[in-house]
């Protein structure tokens, strides 16, 4: 048995970047591995999802996870259903503690079982099915997000913002910086919109960018704008 211990709110954070009934299957989850690390030899792994056009990854170190003696194998590499996680997983109240339990077992057969326990209620295990297929390698997104050099014009969908926007304002929830400071966003010559958090080191997203045609965006100021700050008109006795 292994057990991840995780904020709830993080993971509900975690989960706004999931596929939702995407024909590739394999993104209507969150991916979960954990393993041995490779430099240190400590556990270590990571919880992450995407739906192809936006996508997180978040930090588990070896204090979040035990490892129980019987464990023949300790690498893990799951893709949690999201649909399973929406019925289970619920932002915990002002007086409620915020972390939860994700328990990785194996069948009699070696297919790997999970379950979802939130600490406020730890009595009850919530079954999570496991989504079968391989998710997508994520490493080599993030090689290219962190390594390209910083392009001025990046294109970003709205909805993909505002995806970025709800999940800032959850994982801040978990620091003591005020919930209103803006997400650091980098936006990178491949493409990528990397965006990071202030005071969550843990925690990296991107968000894809999308065709704009240039030719309908203003290049220069606009003649609006550049008219109203040529005006040196002295308006003060006339209150316009």
């Amino acid at each position: 048995m292994i057990r991840i211990q995780y904020s709830i709110t993080d993971l509900l954070a975690v989960m706004e970047f999931s596929g939702k009934n995407d024909v590739r299957y394999y993104l209507n989850g969150v991916h979960l591995t954990v393993g041995a690390d490779f430099n240190s030899g400590r556990m270590a792994g990571v919880i992450e999802a995407t739906n192809g056009h936006h996508m997180v990854s978040t930090a588990l170190d070896s204090e979040d996870i035990f490892v129980g003696e019987s464990e023949e194998s300790r690498l893990r590499d799951v893709i949690l259903d999201i649909d399973c996680l929406k019925r289970h997983v619920r932002k915990p109240r002002a007086k409620d503690r915020d972390d939860c339990e994700i328990i990785l077992t194996r069948d009699t057969s070696g297919v790997d079982v999970a379950h979802y326990v939130d600490s406020n209620d730890p009595s009850i295990m919530y079954p999570i099915q496991i989504v079968a297929g391989k998710f997508p390698n994520t490493s080599r997104v993030w090689r290219v997000a962190f390594n390209e050099e910083l392009d001025t014009n990046v294109s970003v969908q709205g909805d993909y913002l505002s995806v970025v926007a709800k999940a800032c304002k959850l994982f801040r929830d978990r620091t003591d910086y005020h919930a209103n400071l803006a997400p650091m966003i980098q936006g990178k010559k491949s493409g990528h919109t990397l965006v990071q958090v202030e005071g969550r080191s843990d925690v990296v997203m991107i968000v894809m960018s999308c065709r704009v045609n240039w030719d309908n965006v203003h290049k220069t100021m606009p003649y609006w704008l550049e008219r109203d700050l040529m005006d040196e008109t002295d308006h003060s006795d006339t209150g316009t």
